[in-house]
């Protein structure tokens, strides 16, 4: 494949996980955000460049962070299920 027709192909990827029905979060294995999608960001109000490079605790309510603590240490273990929970919206509800 060349290059041109390989970028052509992330373009696509990319329209696709930016306008599926569901909010995307990838963090690193430190809980830094690496990739979060349009759909995610359009629910919270947040620009993509104040949520990259954030920990992916900025996220979610105060009240809910020992539970995100304890599956980020579930996937460092191996259980790399997906996880839903609770998120914080920019304006705080």
């Amino acid at each position: 494949m060349d290059t041109q027709a390989a970028l052509e192909r992330l373009r696509n990827y990319e329209t696709v996980i930016d306008t599926m029905h569901c909010g995307l979060v990838a963090e690193d294995v430190d809980g830094t955000v690496v990739f979060v999608n349009q759909r995610l960001l359009g629910w919270l109000s947040y620009q993509k460049e104040e949520v990259l490079g954030q920990h992916v605790s900025m996220l979610v309510p105060p009240e809910l962070r020992e539970l995100l603590e304890e599956d980020l240490h579930a996937a460092e273990d191996g259980d790399l299920r997906a996880r839903l929970l609770a998120i914080r919206r920019k304006d705080s509800t």
